[in-house]
C-alpha cells in the first residue's frame, strides 16, 4: 500500500517537472528569436503575419509586409525569425552594405521577397473546386 501512496505523489511531480523544463526551453527559444530581429530580417508574428523588418527602436518594430506598406509591433509579438538579417558588413556599423545598399535596393516586388514558399503557394494558387450554387 505504501509503494502506491508514492507512485501516486511520484507520477505529478515528474510531469510538473517535465512541463516546467518545456516551458523554459521554449522561453529560450523564443528570446533567441526575438535576439535575431535586426532590420532586413524576414519574421513572423504570432498572429500569422510575415513582414521583413524595417527598423527596431526599444520594444517596437517596425515591418514591412508589402512594398510601402508598414505596420508597428510589440517585439514580444515575433515570434519566428524566417530569415536572418544580414551580415554588418559595412565599416560604420550601420548595417548597410559595402556599396551603401540601402532600402531602394531591396526588392519591391513581393514575389522576389525571402518568404517560405508553402505561404506563398498557399495564398496565390487558385481553389481547386468551388462550391456549389445555391438555389
Amino acid at each position: 500500500m505504501r509503494a502506491s501512496g508514492l507512485l501516486l505523489v511520484a507520477i505529478p511531480l515528474v510531469l510538473l517537472v517535465m512541463l516546467t523544463m518545456q516551458g523554459r526551453r521554449r522561453g529560450r527559444e523564443l528570446r533567441a528569436a526575438q535576439s535575431q530581429v535586426r532590420p532586413g530580417a524576414v519574421v513572423m508574428t504570432g498572429a500569422g503575419m510575415f513582414g521583413t523588418v524595417v527598423a527596431v527602436e526599444n520594444d517596437q518594430v517596425t515591418l514591412e509586409t508589402a512594398p510601402g506598406q508598414t505596420s508597428q509591433w510589440l517585439r514580444q509579438a515575433i515570434v519566428k525569425v524566417i530569415t536572418p538579417a544580414p551580415r554588418d558588413t559595412s565599416a560604420d556599423g550601420s548595417g548597410l552594405a559595402g556599396d551603401g545598399a540601402g532600402p531602394a535596393d531591396r526588392p519591391t516586388d513581393v514575389a522576389d521577397r525571402p518568404y517560405p514558399t508553402d505561404v506563398v503557394d498557399r495564398v496565390d494558387s487558385p481553389r481547386e473546386e468551388e462550391p456549389p450554387a445555391r438555389d
